[in-house]
């Protein structure tokens, strides 16, 4: 079962319960990005990347499987420099000074190092008599993709965090050329910096006395506060999750357990900050 096909019913099951359906035990379900609507990154601007799953070499002898390489690249604009025209070398190349390569890049995704996330349910018979069992397929679907959603953004705050990001100013993000259209924030669970506007916006403060924020919005995935042009890192999602649902008993009740595998990319931690307490 496909979870792109369920991706209207799971987020239509609070008006509409019934619709939702329920998956075969030991079924494998396609990821769709549309389940991660709720990731915080992924609104900031941070790409959702499909894990490529390893493919069968064509060879003469023995088959071998082989990886596909993944990873996050961003190119940054040319710096072009003034030179003298009436200069005699002026149109020698050689005497242009190199420039700091353009390419950022995450490195190639390493999939011996994912991070593995999962989650069980234990449903029991009564609950099965008290909601239907449509009713509860539903309340299940709509809890998975959220929480797919939350570990997404928990993967790649975790790594951002982890790279000892300087604090924000508007001037570390202005030599780093970034417009402040692209800036956004996540803001933890300490609210650090987080300031309410006069019009009922939540922004991450900026730390300049003109009293500028950062369009931010809350997230239990991380205690700090991220500021930063997020199109720069990437959380790496697996193709497919593993779901398996169990019987425990002969009373009816139910385990439901899903794995799935993550990995952030970071291709410029330099576009990233946290905001000051």
């Amino acid at each position: 079962m496909s979870i792109r096909d369920l991706g209207g019913s799971i987020f239509g099951t609070v008006e509409n319960p019934e619709n939702a359906g329920i998956a075969a035990a030991g079924e494998r379900t396609t990821l769709s990005t549309a389940i991660l609507q709720s990731s915080q990154v992924y609104r900031a601007g941070s790409p959702l990347i499909t894990i490529p799953t390893p493919s069968l070499a064509d060879t003469d002898y023995l088959p071998i499987w082989q990886e596909i390489p993944s990873a996050l690249e961003t190119i940054e604009p040319g710096r072009f420099a003034k030179v003298d025209p009436s200069g005699e070398s002026a149109n020698l190349p050689d005497h242009v000074s190199a420039s700091e390569w353009p390419i950022k890049s995450s490195g190639n995704l390493d999939l011996e190092n994912t991070s593995q996330y999962a989650l069980r349910y234990e449903i029991k018979r009564r609950d099965f008599a008290q909601r239907g069992v449509n009713a509860i397929a539903g309340r299940l679907w709509q809890s998975i993709a959220t929480g797919l959603a939350e570990a997404a953004d928990k993967e790649l705050l975790g790594a951002l965090a982890s790279e000892s990001l300087a604090t924000f100013s508007l001037a570390d993000a202005s030599a780093a050329g970034i417009q402040y259209e692209e800036l956004a924030a996540v803001i933890g669970d300490n609210a650090i910096g987080a300031i309410s506007t006069a019009s009922g916006d939540l922004q991450a403060d900026a730390g300049s006395s003109t009293g500028f924020g950062v369009p931010a919005e809350f997230t239990r995935a991380t205690s700090q506060t991220i500021i930063g042009s997020w199109r720069h890192a990437a959380v790496a999602v697996s193709e497919k999750i593993d779901l398996l649902v169990e019987r425990l008993g002969a009373d009816g009740s139910l385990a439901v357990t899903v794995w799935l595998d993550l990995h952030p990319l970071i291709a410029d931690s330099g576009k990233f900050w946290t905001a000051s307490a």
